[in-house]
């Protein structure tokens, strides 16, 4: 049996997991879910994931929700990859943590911290899509309980709505959006320190390209596609 990620399209956590998946060569089969149109709610995918969170990887061993989960699954059993080798997961459980959905969404009311997006946040508006999803976020997890006939699923989603009510001063208010880039400025001044020091090889694994690497590197890709990158 193949294994199944289900995933958001771009999403950052998600395209980390698929370039992770693709390099230990795992055979996958792709399910894309909308969270703009609040496909996360279906059935089938509470039924995995009791918020709807993704990314959601489902092989014959067990069920993975969210990157953390996936990543620490794939280096217990893969552990001789290269991909795991030189692996350090205390860089790995930083570059976790950095808030790249608050991040990337916050930005749609702080627009003047952008000159320009790129693809795919330059095609469609953009920030009418991501204010739009914040500012409904826990009506529609609400709404998704109220639907919810499994109760410990129906719990979940009250905590995630709650949760998020009390995450939103973050995207919408300047000095939360202010210290999220000072958040995500200071991981990445440890991993410039880190790569300048005197150590073996050119990646943060060392002298192989690693899952650590990727994650950084993916980063770094949304800060440019976000034009954030001269902040």
């Amino acid at each position: 049996m193949s294994s199944v990620l289900y995933l958001q399209d771009g999403g950052y956590s998600s395209w980390c997991i698929q370039l992770m998946l693709d390099m230990l060569g795992i055979q996958y089969r792709s399910t894309l879910v909308d969270l703009h149109k609040g496909e996360q709610f279906r059935d089938d995918i509470l039924e995995l994931s009791s918020r709807g969170n993704l990314p959601i990887l489902v092989d014959e061993e067990a069920t993975l929700v969210g990157a953390p989960q996936i990543n620490s699954y794939l280096n217990r059993k893969y552990s001789t990859h290269p991909l795991f080798r030189g692996h350090n997961s205390s860089f790995l459980s930083k570059l976790e943590c950095v808030p790249v959905g608050l991040l990337t969404y916050g930005l749609a009311f702080h627009q003047s911290y952008t000159k320009i997006l790129r693809y795919p946040y330059s095609n469609g508006d953009f920030f009418a899509t991501a204010s739009e999803y914040i500012l409904s976020r826990s009506s529609k997890l609400e709404e998704a309980a109220e639907n919810c006939t499994e109760e410990p699923t129906r719990q979940a989603l009250i905590e995630a709505a709650e949760e998020h009510k009390k995450n939103l001063p973050a995207y919408l208010e300047e000095q939360g959006y202010a210290t999220t880039l000072k958040a995500v400025e200071n991981v990445l001044d440890f991993f410039e320190s880190e790569l300048c020091r005197d150590r073996e090889g050119l990646w943060l694994s060392g002298v192989l390209f690693g899952a650590s690497d990727i994650y950084l590197g993916m980063l770094l890709h949304r800060i440019w596609q976000l034009g954030l990158e001269e902040r």
